[in-house]
């Protein structure tokens, strides 16, 4: 294990001091390490610049300034990381996409240029009006959104009709604690949740929230101070060969193989970082003093494999920020964390949660945020395993005709595109259009709708006639009224087409 905190990973406040980072995440290749400061601005560091320090390429990639605030949170979109999101103080969440127009890519240094990649703001989403929700965390499966606020209780929404599924107190009604955060995060297995800034007694703990039962029967235990963060890694581990006795007999599989465990991280305000494994009792990693001032966010990356790595490689990198303006870096070895289990064994893990995979494209699995595709080579990012993740939205059909039309469009792949349009499209024209089976009227029925035509058509005509308006030299002015010509024709050419009926609803 190394740590490490690099000096020129900052940024910069009044009179060139540092300021405080309050969040960063890693995107999903791994390559960028985005920070949020009270600086207003968002920066973007390569990471390997960052873990290897004699790499001779450029350190800060990119420096997004478009908000009036500080900045709070910082998050890459899942799958590709084409998206990165930004909330500020300024009450706003920015939308920022990669311009890849001029090819800028890591590792091209432009001598004289502000910045190596270029990321434009392309969505502002606004609404926010109080910081009430202090942290949130994604079910993996797909399933649940958890949200931590400060009225001490942990909320689990359906993302099916995002209606409240339960709500999790008791870990919280004793908390005297008080956090500028409360960041939750679930377990890459989907078993857990594990909540920032809960309370045994008097003691701060994390709370490990149980997936259906949503009770909080285990916790984290060992910081002295109110715990802002937790971030589990994203990949499952297996535990190395050389691990403990102890460790060792308690993940211990039926067949005799170590049992996969998650790895969790904790940052508290005693300044200090605790790395947890659910197979243990006690942390893995203690590192007092990390900072000098409060502890605000985790981030975990894990890099994939490479082709032949020999020795003993880097197989996860913890990033942590503060107050203090810092980042402080935790590369863990293989000897210590084991190698982390397939992906597709840890999406094996997310089926027994409801996780669905979809039965009608073969090797394509549906996660509900993204697609994952199976192939026979290697994936897109040269890893080997097999699979490639694109982030796609979730299609959903507007209505039941095209719901059939894409089933019988799927059912026919062995005919040509060409014909299966032919055969849909006189399918449809074929088909009769039957009008809804209505009883006739009765006498009665009939008067009592003649008497309410007769009651609605004076006040139609009442609005439809023009109202009188006076100008500023206080004469009065009637505004003409554009009527549509009877039969359906166009407005003539002397008829302002802006001002006819029809024209209001274009």
């Amino acid at each position: 294990m190394r740590i490490s905190k690099p000096e020129w990973l900052h940024h910069d406040g009044d009179k060139n001091k540092l300021t405080a980072i309050f969040s960063l995440d890693f995107d999903p290749s791994g390559a960028r390490l985005a920070t949020a400061g009270m600086d207003n601005k968002v920066r973007l560091w390569n990471t390997r610049a960052v873990t290897h320090s004699n790499a001779g390429e450029p350190q800060l990639l990119s420096t997004l300034s478009a908000h009036s605030g500080a900045v709070m949170c910082v998050r890459f979109s899942h799958g590709s990381g084409r998206y990165l999101a930004s909330g500020a103080d300024d009450m706003v969440v920015l939308i920022w996409e990669r311009d890849t127009a001029d090819n800028a890519a890591i590792g091209s240094n432009i001598a004289g240029a502000g910045n190596v990649e270029t990321w434009r703001p392309m969505r502002r989403l606004t609404g926010h009006e109080s910081d009430f929700v202090k942290g949130l965390t994604f079910d993996p499966a797909g399933k649940y959104l958890a949200t931590q606020s400060d009225d001490k209780t942990l909320r689990i929404w359906r993302t099916s009709d995002w209606q409240l599924q339960a709500t999790v107190s008791k870990p919280f009604q004793d908390n005297i604690f008080s956090t500028y955060f409360r960041r939750p995060s679930w377990s890459p297995d989907g078993d857990c949740i594990a909540t920032a800034n809960a309370a045994n007694g008097k003691v701060p703990v994390a709370a490990v929230v149980t997936r259906d039962k949503w009770t909080a029967d285990l916790s984290f235990v060992g910081h002295h101070a109110a715990i802002e963060a937790v971030r589990f890694c994203p990949r499952v581990f297996r535990l190395p060969a050389a691990a403990t006795a102890a460790a060792a007999a308690d993940a211990a599989g039926s067949d005799g193989q170590s049992a996969a465990v998650s790895i969790c991280a904790a940052g508290a305000q005693d300044r200090s970082v605790t790395v947890w494994l659910t197979s243990q009792p006690v942390p893995l990693v203690v590192a007092p003093n990390l900072f000098s001032a409060n502890l605000l966010d985790l981030a975990w990356h894990v890099p994939e494999p490479a082709a032949g790595d020999q020795g003993d490689p880097t197989v996860a990198l913890l990033a942590a920020c503060s107050h203090d303006g810092t980042v402080a870096l935790v590369e863990f070895r293989r000897s210590e964390l084991g190698a982390p289990v397939s992906p597709v064994e840890q999406e094996d893990m997310l089926v027994r949660h409801g996780w669905m995979r979809s039965s009608h494209t073969p090797g394509r699995h549906l996660t509900g945020l993204a697609y994952i595709y199976e192939s026979d080579g290697e994936d897109a990012g040269g890893t080997g395993s097999g699979m490639s993740i694109t982030h796609k939205p979730q299609p959903i059909a507007e209505s039941i005709t095209q719901l059939k039309l894409e089933e019988l469009n799927a059912a026919n792949t062995s005919v040509p595109r060409e014909t299966r349009i032919a055969q849909i499209v006189d399918n449809l024209v074929a088909q009769p259009q039957k009008a809804p089976d209505q009883a006739p009227l009765t006498a009665e029925a009939r008067s009592d709708s003649m008497a309410i035509d007769q009651e609605v058509q004076p006040a139609r005509e009442a609005e439809a006639m023009p109202v009188p308006v006076r100008t500023k030299n206080g004469r009065r002015r009637v505004a003409p009224l554009f009527v549509r010509p009877l039969g359906g024709q166009t407005p003539s050419a002397s008829t302002p087409a802006a001002r006819t009926p029809a024209a209001a609803h274009m």
